[in-house]
């Protein structure tokens, strides 16, 4: 049931869902790489979700997740299965989550995705890992930079239509 909606995440973040990464592949450079939010609004009609049954089974109304690469190249994924609707302007507000995840397992990914049977040498240096650490706070913070300044657009403008309606003013 998982892996379509895995793959249907990278897709819309536009970065297909790679190979098991070479042991000599250089450093994945976050900013090179898509993040973002996967979004599926009406999942009952969704191609991207295959099990529809525990879709209407569970009352699930939307789908969200978020996904990302780690220094090597690996990916994850976080879905979430709401009851509740949840919109696209909603959904945005879960972008930074693959980020902060990123950042949350850089110091432990070797030990986490490691294959136990090449359990060798470390196969990103100690400069490229804290490059790839350091870029993906940076792309972290331009992004939640962005999504307070959309909300205080957003706000301000909401702000200004209401004082507008408003019969008392």
């Amino acid at each position: 049931m998982m892996f379509p909606m895995v793959t249907g995440m990278f897709r819309q973040f536009g970065d297909p869902l790679p190979v098991q990464p070479a042991q000599s592949e250089a450093t994945v450079d976050p900013a090179e790489r898509a993040f973002g939010v996967f979004h599926v609004e009406n999942p009952l009609e969704s191609p991207l979700i295959a099990d529809h049954d525990f879709i209407a089974r569970y009352g699930v109304a939307s789908v969200v997740g978020v996904g990302g690469r780690l220094p090597t190249g690996e990916v994850f994924a976080l879905l979430i299965f709401s009851r509740e609707h949840i919109d696209q302007a909603r959904a945005a507000y879960l972008q930074p989550w693959g980020l902060s995840i990123t950042l949350a397992l850089i110091p432990v990914y070797e030990r986490v995705f490691a294959d136990e049977v090449a359990s060798g040498p470390s196969r990103v240096g100690e400069d490229d890992l804290r490059r790839f650490e350091l870029a993906t706070m940076r792309t972290l913070l331009d992004l939640q930079t962005a999504l307070v300044s959309e909300d205080s657009r957003r706000l301000t403008a909401s702000a200004g239509n209401e004082a507008n309606t408003d019969p008392t003013a």
